[in-house]
């Protein structure tokens, strides 16, 4: 693994870091952090099933009130304010293992105990170039790929050709 300088800090986090010390914080919040980009959500997995749930069940009591559980593609979203918890609830394990399974380069880092960590040094790299370069995990990726394009990411031809490929192939497999 490879460390970063970045430290995110709300108080959703610091609620969650008390409460479920073994959550790793991943993906886009620590990206755009890095970029000093203000992140749109934070999505958190967990070491294994029950911790999982458990993070959501705590959730889901201490959020109630203050915001609306929305729909999840990899578990479930809790509002607050102006922020956007995700509780990764679909899949979990080792850190290293979980961000292998990000779609982008650029998504492959977490945060965990005030440090930040990458696959590799390649991920930083991509992250301050803004190149978005797919991993062998691509799935139907196509809107993510719209969507990064659309604020400022760099794809070249190969990736996208890539990107509309794995998504074809999902969509077959769906059928």
């Amino acid at each position: 693994m490879y460390q970063i300088s970045y430290y995110p800090s709300t108080d959703i986090l610091d609620k969650l870091q008390a409460h479920f010390p073994n959550g790793f914080v991943a993906g886009g919040a620590i990206r755009d952090g890095i970029l000093g980009l203000e992140p749109q959500d934070y999505d958190i997995f967990f070491p294994d099933e029950n911790a999982a749930v458990s993070a959501y069940e705590y959730c889901k009591h201490w959020l109630t009130e203050q915001s609306s559980e929305v729909g999840s593609m990899f578990g479930h979203k809790f509002k607050w304010g102006k922020d956007t918890l995700n509780i990764i609830t679909r899949f979990y394990g080792k850190p290293e293992e979980v961000i292998s399974m990000f779609d982008f380069t650029c998504c492959q880092v977490y945060w965990k105990d005030r440090c930040t960590f990458a696959l590799d040094e390649q991920v930083e790299d991509a992250i301050r170039s803004k190149e978005l370069i797919p991993t062998p995990a691509i799935r139907d990726s196509v809107y993510r790929l719209v969507r990064f394009m659309a604020r400022g990411w760099y794809a070249t031809p190969e990736t996208i050709n890539t990107v509309v490929m794995a998504s074809v192939r999902e969509y077959k497999c769906r059928m």
